[in-house]
């Protein structure tokens, strides 16, 4: 090698060597991945707890109180004797309504608290019945609307 050759290769390695780059220059790409998989964490936390008070928000408000008479009778359950239930699933009258609403799932429910059973009959909401005051040709889910 001749002179020349050898202070080329000097400087040249010399030049490597005084270079001292952070270690986040020398890994941008990693940097940037690290940001945007920051973002993207602190967005879909964000969004799932948007998600999670909202769906709260909407249950509680689906909630009513249901208003009982205090007189009616309940039946005492230790005493054995059976007793009915008729369970009604009524339209809220939602949209601008005013109106009661008809009993769209209608179920009787007897239980028989010694046996330890209770049985369920679901009562078909366009089942025609008679019902005082209105004629004969009704349907039974018109009956909570009408009395």
């Amino acid at each position: 090698m001749n002179n020349e050759e050898e202070k080329l290769n000097r400087n040249h390695s010399h030049h490597k060597h005084h270079h001292h780059r952070s270690f986040w220059q020398r890994h941008k790409i990693w940097k940037w991945v690290l940001i945007v998989i920051g973002l993207f964490i602190v967005v879909d936390v964000a969004l799932f707890g948007k998600m999670y008070f909202d769906a709260k928000k909407s249950a509680n408000s689906t909630y009513k109180q249901v208003k009982t008479n205090k007189l009616r009778n309940t039946p005492d359950l230790n005493n054995g004797k059976p007793f009915t239930v008729l369970i009604l699933g009524t339209d809220t009258g939602e949209y601008g309504r005013t109106y009661r609403g008809r009993s769209d799932t209608m179920m009787l429910a007897a239980v028989s608290p010694k046996e330890k059973k209770t049985t369920l009959v679901s009562i078909p909401r366009d089942t025609k019945v008679a019902i005082p005051g209105y004629g004969y040709n009704n349907k039974i889910n018109a009956a909570y609307s009408l009395t």
